[in-house]
């Protein structure tokens, strides 16, 4: 199984034998309306963590909890229709949550990015370093 997401000139590809994976990235942009994108998205313990947060620290937390989002319901299958604040992927923290099986992780990338992987039975072990493996203007272009 893989799953592939891309984000301003950043992708991450995240395979697994035998088992769903979902993986998403994100750029930090300004222009992203936080707290109306929260509160169609985020469960009501997402959004109370977000709110209790330094201003400084809210928007990169944000993107954390929107990647952990988005990499869970593409893990699932279930699509992004599902993410309707039902389901709860983040602590307030960058530590793993495990939820009825499925875990998600938090992926450490360079500053101004945000990224997230999901899937049943994914241990810290599972997740390695990304690896840059081409440049921006390679074979894929420059908007991968």
């Amino acid at each position: 199984r893989f799953n592939l997401a891309h984000s301003a000139g950043v992708a991450l590809l995240a395979g697994r034998w035998g088992a769903e994976v979902g993986v998403d990235v994100e750029a930090i942009r300004a222009e992203v309306d936080a707290a109306a994108v929260g509160a169609r998205l985020f469960s009501a313990a997402e959004q109370r963590m977000l709110r209790t947060l330094p201003p400084a620290e809210r928007r990169r937390a944000f993107f954390g909890c929107w990647t952990r989002h988005e990499a869970s319901v593409k893990a699932t299958g279930a699509g992004l229709g599902a993410a309707d604040g039902s389901l709860s992927v983040w602590a307030g923290d960058r530590e793993p949550v495990t939820v009825s099986g499925w875990t998600v992780h938090e992926i450490e990338l360079e500053p101004g990015f945000a990224a997230a992987v999901a899937g049943p039975g994914l241990d810290q072990a599972d997740v390695s370093a990304p690896r840059q493996v081409c440049a921006e203007n390679s074979y894929f272009g420059s908007d991968v």
